[in-house]
């Protein structure tokens, strides 16, 4: 990639962010877009053991904020997010869900976007929504030298060190297990941890190995913590959205998905249907052909596997954008907004009274979606 190809990535989000973020950008390369002018990178970050390892690569000398690389919803208030897309501002800095798998187009060949570490791999935060209270938090590894994904998963059992900035930077808070897997097989992979924040504000976390001495110095993570959840919270009411469906398209499936593979079950009912129906379901929301990151397909793929031979359960993929007929579709569905997503990739699983019993960002393991399922009828 050359140097004018890598400065124009960083470019397009951030043109995508003071626009409102209702349009996403293009990611260089595409056949049929655009090349908007590049601007100059900035150096990235350097880290060190007593500082956050922070990897987001390019950031506008003419803007202060970081740079949004995950999805174009973001807002940085509840009632922003019930607003419909179109008028959503994109206003909160988090840290990217993307890095992981967007340091390849968007870092390599640029040395100057690549963080200078004494550690070879530094965690990133891949999760996009935290908030007070219990949460699922998603970690990735980039390799320093490279910009690119770690791609081996972990000689031994690792643990998340997890440290409340607003209170002090010496001893975590918490260290809780962290279990690995794999988001795209031997490709992009991912640790998970169920964590508790006490409160918001500011936050660090630390990948270890099991049993580490806790003086050695690791690089860590920096993140914000939120007072409330922007997406729909666990055991609240789901909105009664009215998704379409294959009768509203006259049974044209490529009108209501990019998916290269499409189930017609996942489109015979839609989120008000099945609320109206009684019915316990899954949705996710995500667009596999259109998607800022790698993990929408092989997300949308890990549903359908789970859910094959469970036939009785209404499953529901609601794709990201309504204008699939264009070659490059930009039209965002409101219901995304109503949801609050913050992220191109998110699946629900809902109970039969309408109510949010579990929520997956970006990727998970089958065994984590089977066991909602089973909760969903009792079991």
């Amino acid at each position: 990639m050359d140097t004018e190809a890598v400065s124009r990535c960083p470019y397009s989000i951030s043109v995508w962010y003071s626009s409102g973020g209702t349009r996403r950008p293009r990611q260089d390369g595409q056949s049929g877009h655009a090349s908007p002018e590049p601007v100059a990178l900035t150096s990235a970050p350097t880290a060190t053991s007593k500082t956050v390892a922070t990897v987001a690569a390019s950031v506008s000398a003419r803007s202060p904020r970081p740079p949004v690389w995950y999805g174009p919803w973001i807002a940085d208030s509840r009632s922003d997010m019930r607003r419909t897309v179109s008028q959503q501002r994109l206003q909160t800095a988090v840290l990217p869900v993307a890095l992981v798998v967007l340091a390849t187009s968007c870092a390599s060949g640029a040395s100057a976007a690549r963080p200078r570490v004494p550690h070879r791999l530094v965690p990133v935060v891949v999760s996009t929504d935290l908030a007070v209270g219990r949460n699922r938090l998603l970690l990735g590894r980039v390799d320093s030298t490279s910009g690119e994904p770690a791609v081996r998963a972990p000689s031994q059992d690792t643990d998340v060190a997890l440290y409340d900035l607003a209170v002090a930077e010496g001893d975590p808070v918490a260290v809780v297990r962290a279990r690995f897997f794999w988001a795209v097989p031997d490709r992009y992979g991912m640790f998970r941890a169920d964590v508790t924040f006490t409160e918001a504000g500011p936050w660090a976390a630390e990948l270890r190995p099991r049993g580490a001495q806790t003086t050695e110095s690791r690089p860590r993570v920096e993140f914000e913590v939120r007072d409330e959840s922007l997406t729909l919270e666990i055991g609240s009411t789901a909105p009664r959205s009215k998704t379409r469906t294959l009768a509203d398209v006259g049974g044209d499936i490529a009108r209501l998905t990019s998916d290269p593979h499409p189930d017609p079950r996942f489109y015979q009912t839609s989120i008000a249907g099945a609320m109206g129906m009684g019915v316990p379901f899954v949705v996710i929301f995500t667009s596999p052909a259109h998607c800022l990151t790698d993990l929408c397909l092989p997300a949308l793929q890990r549903v359908k596997e789970v859910v094959a031979d469970v036939t009785s359960l209404t499953v529901i993929h609601v794709e990201d954008y309504l204008d699939l007929d264009s070659p490059t579709p930009d039209v965002l569905d409101p219901v995304l907004g109503r949801w609050g997503l913050t992220s191109d990739t998110w699946v629900f699983a809902v109970t039969a009274l309408g109510i949010v019993q579990a929520k997956f960002e970006a990727s998970f393991e089958p065994g984590e979606l089977f066991h909602e399922i089973q909760r969903l009828y009792g079991g």
